[in-house]
């Protein structure tokens, strides 16, 4: 079985349509570079995965688990003008973190989205294709 972050990313990325180009990137001479690509007919997304089990207090604050180099990289995209996210994964369901200053503060339990899988392809499909 692989990693929690890996089997969650599969999972969202087989309700994904044929057509939306996506894959895995993996550079061993450059880190921080995101997980995924996806490239559909209407834009780009470059996304970062993580899969976290989230606190039971409903004020504690969640911020991704990101690396220094994962953090530099991902500002340093947005900063250029790409659609970069981080999308944390749980047990109770998913949130979209859209900009540097929402994944180095993060979010509170209360407020967390609770996204399912369906609704993060949902959301994928959305951001990069025309339907």
């Amino acid at each position: 079985m692989g990693k929690p972050e890996t089997n969650y990313r599969l999972s969202i990325e087989k309700r994904l349509p044929p057509e939306l180009h996506h894959e895995k990137m993996a550079n061993p001479y450059s880190g921080g570079t995101a997980d995924s690509y996806y490239d559909g007919n209407k834009a780009d997304i470059w996304v970062e995965w993580k899969f976290q089990v989230l606190p039971k207090r409903a004020t504690t604050i969640v911020v991704p688990d990101l690396s220094s180099l994962q953090k530099d990289w991902l500002k340093g995209r947005y900063e250029n003008g790409r659609r970069v996210f981080v999308i944390v994964g749980s047990p109770n369901g998913a949130h979209i973190f859209n900009s540097p200053a929402e994944w180095e503060s993060g979010v509170a339990v209360a407020s967390w989205a609770n996204l399912s899988r369906d609704q993060i392809a949902q959301w994928i499909v959305k951001a990069t294709m025309r339907l």
